[in-house]
């Protein structure tokens, strides 16, 4: 009954956190399922209802809205999955509490590229399938023409700190959008291959 911990970190980090967990949260899962992650703000999953229905045929699927949770109910959701899935965010650094070789898909908001979760899959064995959101193209013509807005404001930068707010303004408009859309086909066939393969 111990959460698996990455070698490269050790045992200092995790095991304050586990303390605090009771046994029953850390116990093996009775029910497996494919988790999927409900965002209530931005990076809500558009397409959730047709992403539930194709996974069906893999395992049941359970729909969480993290942000109404306790932490010890999201552990036990976490601990309790098959496979994780949800848009780009905070809830994958809970893959520390997941059952090891857990695999995880992080839908990430067209134009959004950041590795930061693919490390942390690696480090604690898990396989992580990121995938671009698929825009509309209404919402791919609004952001070229956010990012052409700001671009205009700087046109010819001369110090680094202008580049460095021109950035800074691009990741937060690419990365604060309201809604994303999964890549159900994509998502299906690797979890079919990964399930096949464990």
């Amino acid at each position: 009954n111990t959460i698996y911990v990455a070698p490269q970190l050790g045992n200092q980090y995790l095991m304050p956190v586990a303390q605090v967990l009771s046994d029953s949260v850390l116990s093996q899962p009775r029910e497996r399922y494919i988790l999927v992650i409900q965002r209530e703000r931005n990076r809500v999953i558009q397409n959730i209802d047709l992403l539930v229905d194709a996974l069906t045929c893999l395992a049941p699927v359970k729909v969480c809205t993290f942000d109404q949770m306790s932490f010890e109910e999201q552990v036990c959701c976490i601990r309790s999955a098959r496979a994780v899935i949800c848009a780009h965010g905070a809830a994958l650094t809970h893959m520390m509490f997941a059952n090891q070789a857990t695999p995880f898909v992080e839908i990430r908001p067209f134009g959004f590229s950041w590795s930061g979760y693919r490390r942390l899959a690696d480090l604690f064995g898990h396989s992580l399938l990121s995938l671009e959101s698929k825009p509309t193209q209404q919402e791919r013509d609004a952001l070229v023409i956010g990012l052409k807005h700001r671009q205009k404001e700087f046109e010819s930068p001369t110090r680094l700190r202008d580049l460095v707010r021109i950035n800074k303004h691009v990741r937060r408009l690419v990365r604060n959008v309201p809604r994303v859309r999964a890549d159900v086909g994509s998502i299906l066939q690797w979890l079919s291959e990964t399930f096949c393969s464990s």
